[in-house]
């Protein structure tokens, strides 16, 4: 996943801004015009057309116009990396915290007898040194 830092950053930050989030939330439910979207929002069309230059530029949306209307669409193939690098860091934290809670609710003689069997695994392969 190293190698899809920057856009990962790119799609994070874009996220950040409670509008963006509100603008993919709702595109969510399918394409809507910049109008649609824009309106129950307190701010002016010039200040939310930079939201959505943020999120196209990204790639989380994809803006088409028709005439005089501009149209956004979510692009759905792009949520898939954000959903895979989340997936990876659940993994990474249930395993860590399933050993939290083996340790936590480990005996003392089980930890008295994990210690041990690891101190002479340690000890046997220095020897065989």
């Amino acid at each position: 996943m190293a190698k899809y830092s920057d856009q990962l950053d790119a799609m994070f930050t874009a996220l950040a801004d409670p509008t963006r989030r509100a603008v993919v939330q709702r595109l969510g439910h399918g394409s809507a015009s910049v109008g649609e979207l824009a309106e129950p929002l307190p701010i002016s069309l010039p200040s939310f057309m930079k939201h959505v230059r943020t999120l196209e530029s990204c790639g989380l949306i994809r803006t088409r116009k028709t005439g005089r209307v501009r149209t956004c669409v979510l692009n759905r193939d792009r949520l898939t990396l954000l959903n895979d690098w989340l997936a990876e860091q659940r993994l990474i934290w249930e395993a860590s915290t399933d050993r939290l809670e083996r340790f936590v609710t480990a005996t003392d003689d089980e930890i008295a007898h994990s210690a041990a069997a690891d101190t002479s695994g340690s000890n046997h392969s220095r020897e065989e040194s």
